[in-house]
């Protein structure tokens, strides 16, 4: 017999519970945290339960299924989300449909079951669509699809979800034999039209009651609670449940600047009811998600040192294991791209074979299998792909799978657990493509959680506001009262008057879908008994996005002055002494000590320590340039040996093109200046260069437009010269990237080309030096692809500009090989516009080589070189006297210069502080 018994309150619901008979009924929630609770209270009342005392709805349904049609298998929405697609791809063609139908035809299929489900419908709804053409063209065809697709997964494949069970069992034969209990039905408003219908089945030959949520307010959600008015009509009684004495809280309403204000006030809060003497597990803190306050919200309760009833997890892809298992297979397949590979690499034994910064040079940015061949290690352990489209069955793709599961005995238990799920999902007749079951490992690893630590048991009670139910509180914080976090998430597909007709016509009753879940659930703990209830809304997200508050906030009489939230534990202890601070967070005497120090050097109040140097590195003139720019850059890239590799893309990088640019005008001068060349005998050229510089390209179809630059480039580089040549016929080209190193003494200035003790080797590569033809004097040229940046020898020292004279000095010194004399001028060589201004030019010299520098800033005498060679000499020595010290801080010469430099983010230089 089928029977209403209708209260106002959830507090009715527990003097109902008082008189349940666990033996003879079983009572039937909602949510699992119910569930639990009821469960206590029956073991405290007799010791024990039974697994049919207390249900969830889903519980119910999965029982009777597996009692009615064992055959079927209950699989997980994920998996059947994979199984649709493969449906989606075989009958594309026939039913005009692609991949990205996946989400609204699955939706449409959860909609549209009790009506696609139901025997002998098809005839009605057919005729139906025909008097309704405009419904028809809306919807007709995805319910045929969604039809379709349901029979195929349940009659093809013996799967459902738990969504479908309902609309399943509700034709079932057999069903009211199927249970032996009588039923206390307590779902509140999370109960459909379509689970209505299988209780008043059961109604038949059990005695089934319905605890109608019935306030005063119930006809504000007409659509939501409709099931009610159906089970109204098919019942044999309908009574109002003894009214339960109610404690009418107090209530305060408060607007708040954003989410972590709430928080702030909400922590703050607490910990004053604590002090008043509120038992913890009296006290809710109740929000539509909770899970978007948790981060925030439980580190501040950990300072406030409150308990709370909520467990720790983290979702199973977090875990490193686990996330470096499914990389692995992604790396295996077409899917590739250089975030799984950097971790599939570096989670293996071949780490270290290859330096992390060359690694994100030549992989930072790839675009598919062919470009594995940038190294030959990772093109033979990833190089062999397999196919997304391949089909296999459940166990062949856990063999595969379970190949690329690298940490062997550690770790095994996420990995039963992940198994696990899937064996419960898929038979082992299940084939699919290996893309689809990738998807749909990676789904697992994304849903499944892991608890880290457990909750307390006397602790607050943090909870979603759908699960609150069964959490009759004294003091409850209720938090998120936004619009945008109390409507409905989920839209439906199908208008709310096409469904109105249906019900109306056919007598068929689809989920509506102006439903108010939360708002109703919210209303609805409103009216239990409690002492004290707090609203809160915040204008903002963590994100800084604007909300908008909700209706029934509003209807409380809610202020628009914004409230300051109290202050917490958290703002106590930032505004302690740094001593009294550290010492609550257990630092010992010394380690404050050093947080003290290492804070006064941050703010500049203090030197940073000198390194101490075992030996003193090699150098070079750009090393002695970066030096004096910031010396912590210098020792980042020298001493602790950080690379910056540039990254192989589409756009060609500046140092490699340099580097290019550079061979192909040594070749072009050197040992003869080519300047018949034809253009057959250069693209040949620029062919062997490729080969000869290695060049890596990120796509080696790239590599003719890259070959026409350079050509284009080549061919101004022999125009230019051929002029310059005839215009200072005595110009011969003697040495290009010509390398050196000597071995240089600060103590007293002494070069060897040898090592000495004491001394520390030097080394360079000169880009060219052009000889006065049978004389003993040169001309020092420095390339490069702009000289915007660059200044004359005038002001070398003050822009940092060192390489020239590094240049001229070691080749005065005669420490490069085979060429010894005097320098007459030093340039800077533009190939981008090619000229040779800037620099310097002994103006005496002028003439054989080079024209007169008239009013110019390159021009310069003999004795102001001298000048200049000598204090390069005296920078050297104080440079590398600094070194040695160890003396690293971060003193950019210019800090105009941090705002792009690539190291800000670790210098900790005061003035970025």
């Amino acid at each position: 017999m089928l029977k209403i018994l209708q209260i106002q309150s959830p507090n009715q619901t527990e003097e109902l519970f008082k008189a349940f008979d666990p033996q003879k009924q079983s009572w039937v929630v909602s949510d699992l945290r119910t569930k639990i609770e009821m469960q206590k209270v029956l073991i405290e009342r007799q010791g024990f339960f039974l697994d049919s005392s207390v249900l969830r709805a889903s519980d119910l349904w999965k029982l009777l299924l597996k009692r009615l049609s064992p055959e079927l298998r209950i699989v997980s929405k994920d998996f059947a989300k994979s199984l649709l697609r493969s449906f989606i791809t075989e009958n594309a063609e026939t039913f005009g449909i692609n991949s990205t139908s996946e989400k609204s035809l699955f939706n449409y299929m959860t909609q549209l079951a009790p009506l696609a489900l139901a025997v002998d419908s098809d005839e009605k709804i057919s005729k139906w669509f025909k008097d309704n053409p405009e419904i028809s063209m809306r919807w007709q065809s995805w319910y045929l699809i969604a039809r379709t697709a349901l029979r195929w997964m349940i009659d093809d494949k013996k799967t459902i979800i738990a969504d479908w069970i309902p609309s399943f069992l509700q034709e079932a034969d057999g069903l009211e034999a199927a249970w032996q209990k009588d039923i206390v039905v307590d779902l509140a408003s999370e109960i459909s039209t379509v689970e209505a219908e299988v209780f008043q089945r059961l109604g038949h030959v059990h005695d089934v009651t319905i605890i109608e949520p019935n306030p005063e307010w119930a006809k504000e959600f007409n659509y939501l609670l409709k099931p009610y008015d159906y089970l109204r009509a098919q019942s044999k009684s309908i009574e109002s449940a003894p009214p339960a004495k109610i404690q009418k809280p107090s209530i305060e309403v408060l607007r708040l600047s954003g989410m972590l204000a709430e928080v702030k006030h909400a922590c703050a809060q607490v910990r004053t009811w604590v002090n008043a003497g509120v038992q913890p597990a009296s006290i809710a803190v109740v929000a539509p998600d909770i899970e978007a306050y948790w981060p925030v919200l439980s580190a501040f309760l950990e300072q406030e040192g409150i308990p709370v009833q909520k467990d720790q997890t983290v979702k199973l892809q977090s875990l490193p294991s686990l996330h470096q298992w499914v990389a692995s297979l992604r790396a295996q397949t077409s899917r590739l791209n250089s975030v799984d590979l950097e971790v599939s690499y570096y989670g293996g034994a071949p780490a270290q074979e290859l330096r992390y910064e060359e690694f994100i040079s030549l992989f930072g940015a790839i675009y598919g299998e062919e470009d594995l061949g940038r190294n030959k290690k990772i093109k033979e352990l990833y190089g062999a792909n397999i196919s997304l489209d391949k089909n296999m069955d459940r166990d062949a793709f856990l063999a595969q799978a379970l190949k690329a599961w690298s940490r062997k005995d550690l770790q095994t238990e996420l990995l039963i657990q992940v198994l696990r799920e899937i064996f419960q999902n898929a038979s082992a007749r299940v084939e699919l493509h290996y893309k689809e079951w990738l998807t749909y490992l990676e789904n697992i690893l994304a849903a499944k959680e892991v608890r880290v630590t457990a909750g307390a048991n006397d602790g607050i009670m943090a909870t979603p506001l759908m699960s609150a139910q069964s959490y009759l509180m004294s003091h409850q914080i209720f938090m998120g009262l936004s619009e945008e976090n109390l409507k409905d998430r989920q839209r439906s597909h199908i208008l709310g008057s096409d469904l109105n007709r249906l019900s109306l016509d056919l007598g068929f009753y689809l989920e509506h879908p102006d439903h108010s879940y939360k708002e109703f659930q919210l209303r609805w703990l409103c009216e239990s008994s409690s002492t004290q209830n707090i609203f809160t809304f915040g204008l903002a997200d963590f994100n800084g996005s604007l909300l908008s508050p909700s209706n029934f906030w509003m209807s409380l009489h809610a202020p628009e002055q914004i409230t300051v939230p109290q202050r917490t534990r958290w703002d106590q202890i930032q505004l302690l002494p740094d001593t009294e601070m550290l010492s609550l967070r257990g630092r010992s005497p010394e380690e404050q000590d050093a947080v003290k120090k290492r804070i006064e050097i941050d703010l500049g109040m203090r030197p940073l320590p000198n390194l101490q140097l075992a030996q003193t590195p090699n150098l070079s003139a750009s090393q002695i340039e970066r030096y004096l720019k910031c010396p912590f850059v210098f020792a980042a890239q020298k001493i602790f040996k950080l690379q910056d590799h540039p990254g192989l893309d589409l756009d060609e990088d500046p140092r490699r093109k340099g580097t290019f640019a550079h061979a192909l005008f040594e070749t072009l001068t050197l040992p003869d200046f080519l300047a018949d060349i034809s253009d057959e005998e250069l693209n040949e050229l620029l062919e062997q260069l490729r080969v000869r510089e290695r060049t890596q390209l990120a796509d080696p179809r790239l590599w003719a437009s890259m070959k026409r630059r350079y050509f284009k480039l080549g061919r101004r580089f022999l125009n230019f010269e051929k002029e310059w040549r005839k215009e200072f016929p005595q110009t011969q080209t003697v040495a290009a990237e010509k390398s050196f190193e000597f071995h240089f003494d600060p103590t007293n200035g002494a070069i060897h080309r040898d090592p000495q003790t004491g001394t520390i080797k030097f080394s360079g590569k000169v880009d060219r030096i052009d000889q006065y033809r049978g004389q003993q004097f040169y001309v020092v040229i420095d390339y490069k692809s702009s000289v915007a940046d660059y200044k004359s020898h005038g002001s070398w020292f003050e822009n940092v500009e060192l390489q020239l004279l590094f240049y001229m000095w070691a080749l005065e010194k005669e420490m490069l090989s085979e060429i010894s004399g005097e320098v007459m001028g030093a340039f800077y060589y533009s190939f981008k516009d090619f000229n040779r201004n800037k620099g310097m030019l002994i103006e005496e010299y002028a003439g054989p080589m080079f024209g007169s520098a008239g009013r110019k800033g390159s021009k310069a005498t003999t004795e102001e070189k001298g000048a200049l060679l000598a204090q390069f000499e005296k920078t050297l020595t104080e440079v590398i006297v600094k070194i040695q010290a160890g003396e690293i801080a971060p003193r950019p010469y210019k800090v105009t210069m941090c705002a792009n430099c690539e190291w800000n983010v670790l210098c900790r230089a005061p003035h970025l502080n």
